[in-house]
């Protein structure tokens, strides 16, 4: 992904929550990428150096759970190379899914 701003990672969908175990981001560039609950900043902004990591791992019985309906955003403040995958569960499943950035080239 290279948008600049934000993008809807995993969308919310009424009468479901997302749990998300583990994210995992690789940088192309120097920005700051921020993790939100729909419009709520959940992480606060991320400084990430050209090909810096963003690993965030949960316990796998203690989740970051989000709440009912939100989706899961990402803002990011440079147009940079952005690639990785989001483990994590949406609605009564337990099922751990992932949701991958597409490699995009700038």
């Amino acid at each position: 992904m290279t948008v600049v701003g934000e993008t809807t990672i995993i969308p919310g969908v009424p009468g479901t929550t997302i749990r998300i175990f583990k994210v995992v981001l690789t940088a192309g560039g120097v920005a700051v990428i921020t993790l939100k609950e729909g419009a709520r900043d959940n992480s606060g902004g991320l400084r990430v150096a050209t090909h810096g990591h963003v690993v965030l791992m949960f316990e796998s019985d203690l989740p970051l759970a989000l709440p009912e309906g939100q989706p899961l955003v990402l803002h990011l403040s440079a147009a940079i190379r952005l690639t990785g995958f989001v483990e994590y569960t949406q609605g009564k499943s337990m099922e751990r899914r992932a949701a991958h950035a597409p490699a995009t080239p700038c």
